[in-house]
């Protein structure tokens, strides 16, 4: 092996200086692969020092039964949920924020699929009552609240038996607004006891089906208490008790349904 030639050491002042000033030899080269970042500089891969080209095979490589790549790169874990699409299609969250498999757009698509069924269903089409069939409804709903009253009368008095009354029929009715929209009905109606047959009066507040009945009580003869409202709608015979107090409607001068007379008007006239 030959030696390399020695070069004498320049021991002059300049040569000392030149030395000191030269510049010092490069760095040698690393043994970890490099790869250009996003800003441009060349820096390890985080994967075992690989290149960028190698790690992305390695990636193709490693990727199986757990895994599944998509059009960026990315890896998604079972059950492969890409969310690319989230702010233009979301994924929703059960009631606990869990993150589901569907997507806003799966409910739209089963809610439409919904509405086609319901829309494919046959359409029940509804019963148009007749005239006739509408009045005797009117006249059940009546018949219905005279036997309410007729009842309630029948348990105050604590009667029973042949001494009951049993509804027989209707003979007047007026409907009464007034006092703030209150609403109430007037009766007339007979009814039956031991063979005998009375004229009874009724009040009651309708509500729908059923009612609250605030007066009943059967009539003599000289009973003809004083109603406003009969009297406005020229029912002039539907008789009522003498003691006013024992019905509630009837006591203000209104015209039927809600023009009540003012002390003006009559001023005026």
């Amino acid at each position: 092996m030959t030696n390399p030639p020695c070069v004498p050491e320049d021991s002059s002042e300049d040569g000392r200086s030149a030395a000191r000033a030269s510049p010092a030899p490069p760095p040698l080269p690393s043994s970890t692969p490099l790869y250009s970042s996003a800003e441009g500089t060349s820096e390890p891969h985080p994967r075992c020092g690989q290149t960028q080209h190698d790690a992305d095979n390695t990636d193709e490589q490693n990727i199986g039964e757990d895994g599944q790549r998509v059009a960026d790169g990315s890896v998604l874990d079972p059950p492969y949920i890409d969310d690319s699409d989230e702010d233009e299609d979301p994924f929703l969250t059960d009631s606990y924020g869990n993150l589901t498999t569907w997507r806003l757009s799966d409910m739209e698509a089963a809610f439409e699929k919904h509405l086609e069924e319901e829309a494919r269903k046959p359409k029940v089409k509804e019963k148009r009552l007749s005239k006739e069939e509408i009045l005797k409804r009117d006249d059940d709903r009546k018949k219905k609240f005279m036997e309410y009253a007729l009842q309630k009368y029948n348990d105050e008095e604590d009667l029973a038996g042949e001494t009951r009354f049993v509804f027989d029929e209707i003979k007047g009715e007026v409907y009464v607004i007034e006092d703030g929209l209150k609403f109430y009905e007037h009766f007339n109606f007979t009814a039956k006891q031991a063979g005998s047959t009375v004229l009874f009066f009724a009040e009651v507040v309708p509500s729908g089906d059923t009612c609250d009945v605030l007066c009943c009580k059967p009539l003599d003869s000289d009973d003809n208490g004083h109603c406003l409202s009969c009297e406005n709608q020229h029912h002039v015979t539907l008789r009522h008790p003498t003691d006013e107090a024992l019905y509630v409607g009837g006591h203000e001068d209104c015209q039927f349904p809600f023009i009540l007379e003012s002390s003006s008007e009559d001023d005026s006239d």
